[in-house]
């Protein structure tokens, strides 16, 4: 919809509150709506949103949406940052995914009020270097962290400390040299999916130490990753570990091989 600037909001006027036409809608989603620039309405019960390719989006208006479950944010160019009202009043949001997001710079730093955030998905965003350590210390609820093709984001931030309930993180298409060290502040860790690092030579060797609840572990397209951390043996709670195209690695984990004796005790084994 090439022309549309907003949403047709009916109010009653007279009353404690605001009525608008909307007020038992869900679900919403703007595709291709270029000329979207009027505030959204205050909509009670709307609980998922999704935003692609809207550049001129009243950004600050979101903040009027306090029902939100879901939230999603796709393709927009030219924004190198959002306002700090927009996540503000998200006390009920559960799952972020900002994707695609080729200018998007910084993320703001009310990330924080997102107190019940569950999954944070951070897809295509190439100039990200790295997470706002403000907005990180009150995702306490924090399930599921997903960074993929953010290829310059090489540090996670030390706000990460507060993310103690994280048990599923997946970093793909990066371009660092080693593992960001602030994963070792996270306890309840049992998922951990590393992909496409074609700068990745080792994993430190505090992975075994500080990694204690991790169950399953994949690595996939590292060619230049060679050995596995000493302390890998050590970590008894691990069932499973998926190593796919790490040409070296692979060689040495099969059986016989240089790594084969720090691997051995894990239940199930895919190399491929």
């Amino acid at each position: 919809m090439p022309n549309l600037k907003g949403m047709l909001g009916r109010e009653v006027q007279g009353t404690a509150s605001t009525l608008w036409v909307f007020s038992r809608l869900q679900s919403l989603l703007f595709v291709n709506c270029p000329m979207l620039t009027l505030p959204l309405p205050t909509m009670s019960s709307l609980k998922r949103l999704y935003i692609d390719s809207c550049p001129n989006m009243a950004w600050a208006s979101i903040s009027n949406l306090t029902s939100l479950n879901s939230f999603t944010i796709r393709y927009i160019k030219g924004l190198s940052c959002f306002p700090e009202e927009m996540l503000q009043n998200l006390s009920l949001l559960q799952s972020l995914k900002i994707l695609k997001m080729k200018d998007l710079r910084a993320l703001p730093r009310s990330l924080a009020s997102l107190a019940v955030l569950k999954v944070l998905d951070i897809e295509g965003c190439p100039k990200l270097k790295s997470l706002p350590e403000e907005g990180l210390r009150g995702l306490a609820s924090l399930h599921e962290l997903h960074i993929k093709e953010c290829y310059n984001l090489v540090s996670l931030s030390m706000g990460t400390k507060a993310l103690k309930s994280l048990t599923h993180l997946s970093i793909t298409w990066s371009n660092a040299t080693a593992l960001p060290e602030e994963v070792k502040h996270f306890p309840a860790l049992q998922v951990l999916d590393l992909r496409h690092f074609p700068n990745l030579t080792s994993l430190p060797d505090w992975f075994g130490d500080h990694l204690t609840s991790l169950q399953h572990l994949t690595l996939g397209v590292c060619p230049k990753l060679e050995t596995l951390p000493s302390s890998i043996q050590m970590m008894m709670t691990l069932r499973s570990l998926t190593i796919r195209y790490c040409y070296l690695l692979g060689l040495r984990c099969e059986r016989g091989g240089e790594e084969w004796h720090k691997i051995k005790h894990i239940p199930y084994l895919k190399i491929e």
